[in-house]
């Protein structure tokens, strides 16, 4: 997806997708909703991380590693396609 987006504004919006903190929030709600159960601790988010997560087979580790791809590979690509198209641009000018 990011060697085909031909415009900066894409990449730059796929830059700040990348920089979500909400999937460290995700994995240790499953931990506890696993943990736990369904009880006064995870009564907020119980229904929306079992439906959504955990009856999908979406593990906190999962989050975790999609993280971790995030801040390293996904992130390495897109500035790399930037620094293309920058390229690009300043051929053209």
């Amino acid at each position: 997806m990011i060697n085909s987006c031909n415009r900066i504004d894409d990449l730059k919006y796929i830059r700040a997708d990348l920089n979500v903190a909400m999937l460290e929030t995700i994995a240790s709600r499953i931990e506890m909703v696993e943990k736990y159960g369904d009880c006064e601790k995870t009564a907020k988010y119980y229904k929306g991380i079992k439906s959504m997560y955990i009856d999908k087979g979406i593990t906190a580790e999962d989050c975790r590693k999609y993280d971790k791809w995030c801040k390293t590979v996904a992130r390495e690509a897109l500035n790399k396609r930037m620094k293309e198209l920058r390229a690009q641009q300043k051929e053209k000018e």
